[in-house]
């Protein structure tokens, strides 16, 4: 089986995390996207930012894609820098895994 993987992001708005996830989609690159309001605290330039509202995309995925998705989220992004942090997923139950692999083989052969 293909190696798992999670593709995190964070964005300023909604609108951009519909945006990026519905490219990702379209390009039948993912398995699903999530997104989470969250709120962020960093240093920028000569300031420190306290408590930023943003928007943090999870995307599933296996890591024969990490490429493009990298690719376009880095793209579409609105951030000068961001972030984009790619983790190998140690286990995913068994189902879930072969629904993953089927909706990515089903993507991959409608091309």
């Amino acid at each position: 089986m293909e190696q798992p993987i999670l593709i995190a992001t964070t964005v300023a708005d909604e609108e951009k995390a519909t945006e990026i996830i519905k490219k990702l989609l379209d390009q039948r690159i993912i398995a699903c996207a999530q997104t989470i309001a969250v709120s962020s605290s960093f240093p920028w330039m000569e300031n420190v930012e306290i408590n930023q509202q943003e928007i943090k995309i999870i995307v599933k995925t296996f890591q024969k894609h990490q490429e493009q998705v990298v690719y376009i989220i880095k793209n579409n992004h609105s951030y000068k820098i961001p972030d984009i942090i790619v983790t190998k997923i140690e286990y995913v139950e068994e189902e879930y895994l072969k629904w993953m692999a089927g909706v990515l083989t089903k993507q991959e052969n409608s091309e």
